[in-house]
């Protein structure tokens, strides 16, 4: 996963871990809109653990959320480099992509472990896909919109508080992981629900055009 980034605010306070994100072209990462990342923050790539030696540290120049982002709608957002990364890119699913019921995914993420503190290394789950209309009737309507957001899990490897931003993958019959969600939100880490996602596949166009 050498095209994960960690997403680092750098303010007048100091540096500190907010996100995940992945290096989808050179000079490009995508991550959650409620990140909130901005020009001059950090994205520590190839961040297999937080130590300097594991990560290239690239600048980021701009960044652009959705134009229909209104948390948690839209959830998505490209991050612009200052300069092209040296890591390797992912792939991202096809408009047309629809998993199936219970298919596993894989969840990546350095948020919040079982002891609460934040992950020195990098983490992955494997998830069932939920049904959309399954998520519908779990969270609402007005919670679940099922054209920008998928959901997954729901057992005792949920995201938590730190993951948001981060990758969620299917593999192709190739064995590769192609990127279909961005962490979102969850009604906790240990609620037994699961978790939603900015869905990949219906912001495919926005990506593609930005």
């Amino acid at each position: 996963f050498n095209y994960f980034a960690l997403m680092v605010h750098r303010r007048e306070t100091g540096m500190s871990r907010t996100c995940g994100g992945t290096l989808i072209e050179k000079d490009w990462i995508l991550t959650a809109a409620h990140c909130n990342m901005q020009g001059d923050d950090m994205a520590w790539i190839g961040a297999w653990d937080a130590s300097p030696s594991r990560r290239e540290q690239a600048i980021i120049d701009t960044c652009f959320n959705h134009p229909e982002y209104d948390f948690p709608l839209n959830d998505i957002a490209l991050c612009r480099l200052k300069k092209p990364s040296h890591m390797p890119t992912v792939r991202i699913a096809e408009a047309n992509y629809k998993p199936a019921k219970h298919q596993p995914l894989t969840v990546v993420g350095m948020g919040k472990t079982e002891e609460g503190t934040l992950s020195q290394k990098l983490l992955k789950a494997q998830v069932p896909y939920q049904l959309k209309t399954d998520c519908s009737g779990k969270f609402g309507l007005k919670a679940f919109q099922a054209d920008n957001m998928l959901c997954a899990g729901g057992g005792n490897s949920n995201a938590c508080k730190g993951d948001s931003g981060g990758p969620v993958f299917y593999k192709n019959n190739k064995g590769e992981y192609i990127q279909i969600g961005v962490v979102s939100w969850n009604q906790g880490c240990t609620s037994g629900l699961p978790d939603v996602h900015a869905d990949v596949t219906t912001q495919r166009a926005w990506i593609d055009k930005t």
